[in-house]
């Protein structure tokens, strides 16, 4: 049945998702950083797919080493990336893909390639065909998992194009594997991060002629992550498996 609620979520359904305490929540609110999308008389306060998001975020700066301070900085600045970047490569070699989510917002309109390792991800899935909207798709079986407390990964939103099948499987990464995720073993492959949502086609033709001229094999579909929206940015990936 459908609610004026609809899509927004409970605090104590947040902090269960977002694997955080409700009180955490509430400083996080306090300080600015978040916002209830609505707040029913008697204070009860309800949250969406963009404070979730964000939330999600904020615990990947705190696991990197950063403050509050510098995260509510990061924010009132719009994206003081040159502080963020300082202190990752100061204190995290192995955070590479993550400077470069960052890099994107300094070198705006280009694209970053590496090599590297993905590592292990439960999912949950779903398929449908390419002519389908996966946009719509995704945030059908992210609200989903959200509704029923599944704890979320870090970068929980990308579909992997199955060629084979001319099939999208949409996923979300969880913390934690269940008897409803599949697992995605740890692979070496090509990452390639831009933020032009317009050019996917081009991007992946980029990265095909970098595979080709390097003489790597690939070995699987290709994975795209989609990021929600990010200050004034639409962060995405593609990640292509490939042979050791």
């Amino acid at each position: 049945m459908t609610t004026k609620h609809e899509g927004l979520y409970s605090i104590s359904k947040v902090a269960k998702t977002c694997s955080i305490s409700r009180s955490t929540i509430m400083r996080l609110e306090d300080r600015g950083l978040i916002k209830p999308a609505q707040i029913k008389e008697g204070g009860s306060r309800y949250y969406d797919g963009f404070n979730i998001s964000k939330i999600l975020r904020i615990k990947e700066f705190q696991e990197m080493g950063f403050t509050l301070g510098e995260i509510d900085h990061y924010y009132d600045t719009n994206g003081d990336l040159l502080m963020m970047i300082k202190r990752i490569e100061d204190e995290i070699s192995d955070k590479e893909l993550f400077l470069s989510n960052l890099a994107l917002k300094i070198k705006a309109k280009k694209i970053d390639i590496k090599v590297g390792y993905t590592r292990e991800v439960h999912c949950v899935t779903s398929r449908i065909k390419k002519d389908q909207d996966h946009q719509i798709a995704m945030e059908e079986l992210f609200f989903d998992c959200v509704k029923k407390g599944y704890k979320l990964a870090m970068q929980p939103l990308f579909v992997i194009d199955d060629q084979k099948n001319n099939e999208l499987i949409v996923c979300v990464a969880l913390e934690n594997a269940t008897d409803q995720t599949i697992t995605i073993k740890k692979n070496k492959a090509i990452f390639c991060i831009w933020d032009d949502m317009e050019n996917e086609k081009e991007t992946l033709a980029i990265v095909d002629r970098y595979i080709e001229d390097n003489g790597y094999e690939k070995i699987d579909d290709p994975r795209i992550i989609l990021r929600f929206k990010d200050d004034d940015l639409v962060i995405r990936s593609v990640v292509i498996p490939i042979k050791e």
